[in-house]
């Protein structure tokens, strides 16, 4: 007795196995079975252990019924078993279907859905690309428990999506999957539009890049655009000749899907702007090859271009209303100009640059017809003397040709001078002045002639050119004695120069005596000649070390401008020039003090020695005051701050004798200045300048105070700084009739002298001017009459003020300002008021930065040794002890 039991379910096949389970009898046992189509038998089964079906593998499901169990007794039973029978189940596998999908073509965005057998378990969905980005869904979904969902596709192309489940608990080995191709319509691009001028056609208009069918084109003309139909299908389109600016698409359909528009194109109409006006060409010269012209009344912007047609096209930008076009080399240029893909404007007329001229004098005539101008190329193949000044680009003497540049003329070149084996010679106060720094070539014969002068006076020289062999201060002066001739050395002091052996190096002084054989009372001129090559361009001469003299000279065959030199020497240099003169006395007793002695010249102006005229330093050794500028051949002292070098550029070169200040603008500097002279009947002369003037301080300004050398032996006049005695004094604006100014003197004679007004420009030239005599309790009015006072021999620096009203009495006094000063020397500031005491005083530095305040001074002076600053423009607040309040700039 048991039962038969079997193992399953199976999907599609299984391997079949049957389990006898007994209840009775001895086994293993012999099992015969029906499997619905035999009986099978199963031998030697052993209770409870599967036993496999005599057909193997199950294929269907199949029902296994018992027939009869005969154990190891051979005991058999045909009937009545406990379970006579036992099935295994095969399952079908499924086969997915889509019972809804898309067709062949979807348009994107459009809803399509997929559906598969519902009721089934474990679906699962494949969808190519990323949910957001490639497809949406838009109900339904894709988990293991959907059988549909609704998808927006996002994204081109074919689009695979599949799917499966399971059912009886078999997975289905086959997907569901449905292709479609995702389209949609492509509107393209409509290009071909651009700026175009009024009243030109059309450009033609392409649509590409699109699919589907041109629908039609449309155009809007303004903004807000309303566009407006065109019955147009092609591809391209040509509008006409258009009056406003206008823009066009075209309208695409692709199938089923919507319409769409085209990348749009503009037609932009535009004006023309006017033609660019011409300036006067410049020509080309003979170092610069090419030309320019100036082009004016230029529309402007980051797009603007200015084209060059004609022999040499170009194109220029970035420029304001006005450009000038260089580098033109000879030919005829036609410009217009034109705002980015805006109209160009017409063109102008021709411009023509001509080849450079090369003028050649042939001893009758000049070449070209005319005298030369400054971009002319001259050469001299003939015989010249100047009847004027010339200007020309570059010269050239020839062999064997004599060309004289007369007196009071000058020769401008802008380049190089080249003597290739003429006689170049340049007459007395005549000059060569050339504007860039190129090499000479070749020897030039360049005269000065001195003032009148006596065997011992000594000429302060420097020379105008370089020879080899080397130039040598016997070359200027054969006949000088022969230990008359040296130099200044800033460390060593005058250095004898023996026999005049030593070359004159350009930017150096010297000082030669006057021939051996001039006489010793009665004075001549004397006619010097330089020989050599021209000097020209850049000289840096050394300074020998800081707080030292040294004598410099005009290095060049041209006068130079004082004024420029000190301003570009500024940093080097004291700005204060002192010129060396000397003075003829008569022959006899009635001017026993005539002297020579220094002129002294710097920004605020100059001062002279009794019995000088003229205009300005035009010869060297002259007894003219300096007024601005330094002649070919002059020499003169400076005094160093640093001990490195000073400077000569071309930039300060004049022609002839020209006094005009600061070469490079016509900015006036305002300057108010009064010359006070100290003489007496028998020539002592010395004269001071006081001066209210732009860029001056109160206190001591390198460039517009003066020192007085004190070289004359009989006499000194100077104003008083602190303890600066000033030959000149620059003083700052704006000037007021309050201010006083100290004056001293030194005098070897005991006598009568006279003060007086010598002249006066700017403000006081109608200023009122009194001189106090504290010595005498005097007040007197310059302007009504010389003071003449008696003095002793000796130094006085407290007798005299120079004021510019009288003094005031107690009720005006009590509003009178305090004369207030402050300056720097040495590191050290000095304040002093001449009647408050000071209360306290705040410095400052150009940013507002408080450097310095001290308070209750009480004292009418004040010094500051050690004020942390470096070198800088300072503020001194000063507030005295009635609480009037000044502010004085100051250099430290």
């Amino acid at each position: 007795q048991g039962s038969l039991s079997a193992n399953g379910p199976f999907c599609a096949t299984g391997a079949g196995q049957l389990t006898f389970t007994a209840t009775s009898g001895v086994g293993p046992y012999t099992i015969v079975y029906n499997d619905g189509t035999a009986n099978r038998t199963a031998n030697n089964v052993v209770s409870g252990t599967a036993f496999a079906t005599s057909v193997t593998p199950v294929l269907n499901t199949t029902i296994y019924t018992l027939v009869s169990i005969t154990d190891a007794n051979s005991c058999i039973r045909s009937s009545s078993f406990t379970g006579s029978s036992a099935t295994i189940t095969v399952n079908p596998l499924p086969v997915p279907v889509f019972s809804a999908q898309p067709g062949a073509t979807v348009c994107v965005d459009d809803n399509v859905t997929y559906t598969t057998l519902a009721g089934q378990t474990n679906y699962l969905w494949t969808v190519p690309g990323v949910a957001g980005i490639d497809y949406a869904i838009v109900s339904g979904g894709i988990s293991t428990a959907d059988n549909t969902v609704s998808l927006q596709w996002k994204t081109l192309g074919n689009k695979t999506v599949t799917v499966s489940y399971s059912s009886l608990g078999c997975a289905a080995v086959v997907n569901a999957s449905n292709t479609t191709t995702v389209i949609k319509t492509e509107p393209g691009i409509v290009s071909g539009g651009t700026h175009v001028c009024s009243g030109n056609s059309s450009p033609l208009l392409i649509l590409s890049g699109y699919n589907g069918t041109i629908v039609r084109w449309e155009y809007a003309e303004s903004l807000p655009y309303v566009w407006q139909p065109i019955s147009h299908t092609g591809i391209t389109y040509q509008p006409g000749v258009l009056s406003t600016s206008t823009s066009y698409r075209a309208v695409i359909k692709n199938g089923t899907c919507a319409e769409d528009f085209s990348a749009e194109t503009r037609i932009e109409i535009d004006l023309r702007p006017s033609v660019p006006v011409l300036g006067t060409p410049t020509q080309p010269t003979c170092i610069n090859s090419t030309g320019s012209v100036v082009l004016s009344g230029l529309i402007t912007g980051p797009n603007v271009i200015l084209s060059q047609s004609g022999t040499s096209p170009q194109t220029y930008s970035n420029f304001g209303t006005s450009y000038t076009v260089t580098n033109l080399a000879p030919g005829t240029y036609y410009f217009t100009i034109q705002d980015g893909a805006n109209c160009s404007s017409l063109s102008t007329i021709g411009v023509v640059i001509t080849a450079p001229i090369i003028n050649i004098w042939n001893g009758s005539v000049w070449s070209k017809g005319s005298a030369p101008i400054n971009t002319d190329s001259v050469e001299f193949a003939g015989n010249y003397e100047t009847t004027g000044s010339l200007s020309a680009c570059s010269c050239i003497v020839h062999p064997g040709v004599n060309v004289t540049v007369k007196a009071n003329h000058t020769l401008t070149i802008e380049n190089s001078v080249d003597n290739n084996g003429g006689t170049f010679i340049f007459e007395n106060n005549s000059s060569l002045l050339q504007i860039n720094n190129s090499v000479n070539t070749g020897n030039i014969i360049y005269k000065r002639v001195t003032s009148p002068v006596r065997r011992y006076d000594f000429t302060y020289w420097s020379s105008p050119v370089t020879r080899t062999p080397a130039f040598t201060l016997h070359d200027l002066s054969p006949n000088t004695l022969i230990d008359k001739y040296e130099r200044y050395d800033p460390l060593a002091g005058w250095i004898i120069i023996n026999n005049g052996t030593a070359p004159m190096l350009a930017g150096v002084g010297y000082t030669v005596r006057a021939p051996q054989n001039y006489d010793i009372t009665i004075p001549a001129v004397y006619p010097a000649s330089f020989e050599g090559v021209p000097n020209n361009g850049p000289y840096a001469i050394s300074l020998g070390g800081a707080e030292k003299w040294s004598l410099l000279g005009n290095p060049y065959p041209s006068a130079i401008y004082a004024d420029q030199f000190i301003v570009d020497n500024m940093a080097n240099i004291y700005g204060t020039l002192y010129f060396w003169t000397h003075n003829s006395s008569p022959n006899s007793t009635t001017y026993a003090y005539t002297e020579e002695d220094y002129a002294i010249y710097n920004l605020s102006g100059s001062t002279v020695i009794g019995g000088m005229t003229g205009d300005g330093a035009s010869t060297p050794g002259n007894n003219n005051p300096p007024l601005g500028y330094i002649a070919a051949g002059q020499s003169f002292f400076v005094k160093s701050k640093t001990g490195q070098n000073a400077v000569f550029t071309n930039s300060m070169r004049i022609a002839g004798n020209n006094t005009q200040f600061f070469k490079n603008t016509n900015t006036k500097i305002e300057k108010n200045r009064v010359w006070l002279n100290l003489t007496n009947t028998q020539g002592a002369f010395k004269q001071l300048l006081v001066g209210y003037i732009e860029g001056a301080t109160d206190g001591w300004d390198t460039n517009y105070d003066g020192i007085t050398a004190d070289a004359n032996k009989y006499l000194d006049f100077y104003s008083i700084n602190g303890d600066l005695k000033l030959v000149i004094q620059g003083r700052a604006l704006p000037f007021v009739d309050s201010d006083i100014v100290p004056l001293g003197y030194r005098s070897a004679i005991a006598g009568d002298f006279t003060i007086s007004i010598d002249h006066a420009d700017g403000n006081l030239s109608a200023q009122p001017i009194f001189l106090e005599d504290k010595k005498m309790g005097v007040m007197h009015d310059l302007r009504a009459s010389n003071y003449t006072f008696t003095t002793a021999i000796g130094i006085f620096a407290d007798r005299f003020v120079l004021r510019y009203k009288k003094t005031l009495g107690v009720k005006d006094f009590e509003k009178e300002e305090s004369n207030i000063i402050a300056f720097v020397k040495n590191k050290i500031i000095k304040i002093t008021s001449d009647k408050e005491p000071i209360s306290e005083v705040v410095i400052y530095d150009v940013s507002g930065k408080m450097l310095y305040d001290k308070k209750k001074i009480g004292d009418t002076e004040l010094q500051i040794p050690n004020l942390q600053s470096g070198n800088q423009v300072l503020f001194v607040k000063v507030i005295l002890e009635n609480d009037h309040i000044s502010t004085k700039k100051i250099v430290f």
